[in-house]
């Protein structure tokens, strides 16, 4: 019962309570490359050689890819 309580104030304080003032949709690697139905190694070797799709350092570890430019990335890609 303790952790469904603080899991619900931690929930409420880290999630916007209006969409219009978030930010835009950030994808961790894992996310990404599931969604792209490929591996995060793939990713990492494209982010290293610049052909991937747009992507945010966070810090020196934290990779987001915007849901917006992975989007954008697949339709630039379509034949």
């Amino acid at each position: 019962m303790l952790c469904a309580r603080r899991c619900d104030t931690i929930s409420r304080v880290t999630r916007p309570q209006d969409e219009s003032v978030a930010g835009p949709v950030l994808l961790r690697p894992e996310e990404a490359a599931r969604r792209l139905g490929l591996t995060v190694r793939a990713l990492d070797k494209w982010r290293a050689r610049g052909i991937g799709p747009r992507y945010v350092r966070l810090s020196a570890r934290a990779i987001r890819y915007p849901l917006d430019a992975l989007e954008a990335w697949v339709t630039a890609r379509e034949r």
